[in-house]
């Protein structure tokens, strides 16, 4: 699915949204995520550090870096995420699919990208944006 932005700064601003409340309705990490999720010291993480965790692969020390217009949360700090979005210019591009609690443990909040979409439209004052999402995405 793509949304169409006023610009390439909204469009980040929109991702990160998208990022931050999926990362917010996840399952908290357990196992060996535990180890990841201690370097927040205890406290909640923000959405910019959210954002840094997943922009900057630091869940995975010594891979490459995605290519600057892609994000991709694997795991953030031991939440288990496999969601990605990129953009062009002013333009999001997100997988239309339907999450899956066993790949996306935010999904019982999120089930459908759409539903994550336009929560973070929403919640960003985007609400124009979002009627038009919910017009065009099946």
């Amino acid at each position: 699915m793509k949304i169409v932005l006023k610009d390439t700064a909204q469009a980040i601003s929109v991702a990160k949204r998208m990022l931050f409340l999926a990362y917010n309705a996840s399952a908290p990490a357990s196992g060996m995520g535990m180890f990841q999720e201690a370097r927040l010291g205890g406290k909640p993480a923000d959405e910019e550090t959210v954002w840094n965790c997943a922009y900057n692969a630091e869940d995975y020390m010594g891979l490459k870096r995605e290519p600057p217009n892609v994000v991709h949360a694997d795991y953030v700090f031991g939440r288990m995420m496999k969601w990605s979005c990129k953009w062009e210019k002013n333009v999001l591009s997100i997988r239309d699919d339907n999450y899956h609690w066993e790949y996306q443990s935010f999904s019982g909040s999120y089930p459908t990208s759409k539903d994550l979409v336009v929560a973070a439209l929403e919640s960003l004052g985007l609400k124009d944006v979002a009627t038009n999402v919910k017009e065009y995405v099946g």
